[in-house]
Formats: structure tokens, sequence, C-alpha cells
């Protein structure tokens, strides 16, 4: 196909391409089944911030040792949820306007821009 062609895929034919692409990579066939189909069930809805075009960065986030393909939750303790993961970069929470002119501020210095 040239640059900017599409192709109709069957959404059982992409979630068969997922479910091997993920098991090939290292992650468990259930997991491959249940990721896959939550890629392409949020692509049929139109979300493809969260469909079948996050493979590819996936994979190389589990090849770079950033994303561990056998992670598994864990509960610590009973009562209010609260989930916790580690992050290595940079991360403001921008939740009022205050937030958001301190990150425009760092955002030279922690980017180097």
């Amino acid at each position: 196909m040239a640059n900017g062609d599409s192709a109709t895929i069957h959404p059982n034919d992409l979630e068969a391409f997922c479910v091997a692409a993920l098991c090939k990579a290292g992650l468990s066939e259930d997991d491959a089944k249940l990721t896959a189909k939550v890629f392409v069930t949020t692509d049929t809805w139109g979300t493809f911030t969260h469909g079948s075009r996050q493979i590819r960065g996936l994979l190389k986030n589990a090849r770079s040792g950033r994303l561990k393909l056998e992670a598994r939750e864990k509960i610590v303790a009973e009562g209010r949820t609260t989930a916790v993961f580690p992050i290595r970069e940079y991360w403001l929470d921008v939740g009022r306007i205050d937030d958001l002119e301190q990150a425009r501020q760092e955002f030279d210095t922690v980017f180097g821009r």
C-alpha cells in the first residue's frame, strides 16, 4: 500500500495479530489475549490513543526494560484505593492554574531548552 492508504481489518484478525505479537514479545497468552481485547475494543470505539497503535511503544518499552511484562498487581492493604507506580522522569500534576504556571517556568530547566 502507498503511504496514506488505508485498509479495513476485521476486529478478530486484528486481535489475533495483537495476541501473536504480544506473545512473541514474552507476554503470557492470557495477558496477551486480555491486552489485545482491550486494544481492539478501544479501536472499535474510535479511541485510538488506547488501542492497537500502542503495541509498538509497549514492545519498545518492554525491550528496554521500562515495562515489566511479568508485573502483577499486589494488594498491600484493604481500604480506600490507591495506585502507586514508579516514575523515573519529570512529573508535575497539573490540576490548577498555578500548577500550569509552575510547569511552564520549569520546562526550559527540566528539558534543557
